[in-house]
C-alpha cells in the first residue's frame, strides 16, 4: 500500500515492495525518451505499471531495469 501523503511526488516509495515509483516523465528521463514513447510501451504492454487513478500511472525502478534487460541485445564479438 503506497502511503497516501506521498502520491503523486516524484520518486515516491512503495510501502509493499520498498521500490521506487516513477512517474512516466522520470522513466522517459531515464530511457532518454519522449514521453509519448513511455506511453506507447505502456500502451503495448510492455512494462507492469500501477494505476493509481485513470490519469495516475506510477512504473517501479525494478520493473524499468527489468524492462531495460529484457530489450537489451547483447554484444557478439567476432
Amino acid at each position: 500500500m503506497i502511503t497516501p501523503a506521498v502520491i503523486g511526488v516524484p520518486g515516491e516509495v512503495d510501502a509493499h515492495t520498498g521500490g521506487n515509483l516513477l512517474t512516466i516523465e522520470e522513466v522517459a528521463e531515464q530511457l532518454r525518451v519522449s514521453t509519448q514513447t513511455v506511453r506507447e510501451i505502456i500502451r503495448g504492454r510492455r512494462i507492469t505499471v500501477i494505476k493509481l487513478s485513470a490519469q495516475t500511472t506510477r512504473i517501479r525502478q525494478s520493473d524499468l531495469t527489468q524492462f531495460i534487460k529484457n530489450n537489451t541485445i547483447p554484444c557478439h564479438k567476432s
